[in-house]
């Protein structure tokens, strides 16, 4: 799939996340996340790039998309740090959701088109 697509599969994705985030009062936040959202729905084709990884790969993974939701859960918490509980655990728990979601959607995007994927 081309790179535009992906970016428009991560934010149809993404929507009701943001949506749901915004109307809880947290725009900042439901801004930030469609940005991280698609700024990573490319992510899994960095292996393109990468020598000796084979593409639609270990990157086109339900692993993988664990492992960035992973990534970008732990990079808020050490933003966020121990000003406040609450806070951080949601925010650190909305930053897996937007990492993971956006490799899923490009994987559900990849398992559309005729060379398909092997998730698992």
């Amino acid at each position: 799939m081309y790179q535009a697509g992906h970016y428009g599969t991560a934010l149809v994705a993404y929507a009701p996340l943001g949506t749901a985030v915004a109307l809880g009062g947290h725009e900042t936040a439901a801004i930030l996340g469609a940005l991280a959202c698609v700024a990573l729905s490319t992510l899994p084709d960095c292996d393109q790039r990468v020598p000796l990884v084979e593409h639609r790969g270990p990157t086109h993974s339900l692993a993988f998309a664990l492992l960035v939701g992973a990534g970008l859960a732990g990079i808020s918490a050490t933003l966020v740090g121990a000003d406040s509980p609450l806070f951080g655990a949601g925010l650190v728990g909305f930053a897996f959701l937007v990492g993971a979601l956006s490799i899923c959607s490009h994987l559900l995007a990849d398992a559309l088109t005729p060379m398909g994927i092997r998730p698992l």
